[in-house]
């Protein structure tokens, strides 16, 4: 059994993974675990894949979850062959507060890394660099939701408290 974990800093994050991953079509060899950083400690993974979404606003204070070293080190220190850190660029507004995970990228640049941009891997997935952009939907969560007919494959609803996220097949089912 191969053994892929996904790590997100907050719980939102890594339950908006999880339920993507339903929808993939995964092969039966491969056990696919999506957690925050807290859920993956003791634990590892032969692939893990850190997903640092940093939040709205992104803040100097030692005290913000992201530029808390235990935090880092955990969803870094997991994988035993292989590591893929997903981060913001530097056209983030204010990504150089995330101090910790602005020197883990200047540490994989001293190592055998590739960068990719989303575009890159969107093409290598669906040979499309606009993919999820032509078939997202995105709007606010209303206190009543009526669903028609699917504007796009994936729609999200959002708010302050809740994110609802609605994945249709290529015949607009869900």
């Amino acid at each position: 059994m191969f053994k892929i974990g996904i790590i997100a800093p907050y719980r939102a994050q890594s339950d908006l993974i999880d339920k993507l991953m339903v929808s993939a079509d995964i092969p039966k060899n491969i056990d696919i675990q999506v957690g925050t950083i807290h859920g993956f400690q003791g634990d590892e993974c032969d692939i893990i894949i850190s997903v640092f979404n940093p939040p709205p606003s992104i803040s100097a204070s030692l005290d913000m979850f992201l530029n808390k070293r235990n935090i880092i080190n955990v969803s870094i220190s997991r994988a035993r062959d292989y590591i893929c850190i997903v981060m913001p660029d530097d056209n983030t507004e204010n990504v150089n507060n995330l101090k910790l995970i602005k020197r883990v990228e200047m540490l994989c640049k001293k190592g055998e890394f590739t960068i990719s941009q989303s575009a890159e891997i969107e093409k290598i997935m669906w040979d499309s660099e606009t993919y999820i952009e032509d078939n997202s939907f995105s709007t606010s969560h209303q206190m009543v939701n009526v669903y028609g007919e699917p504007e796009r494959r994936y729609e999200i609803r959002s708010e302050e408290e809740a994110v609802d996220v609605q994945i249709h097949d290529e015949q607009g089912e869900n």
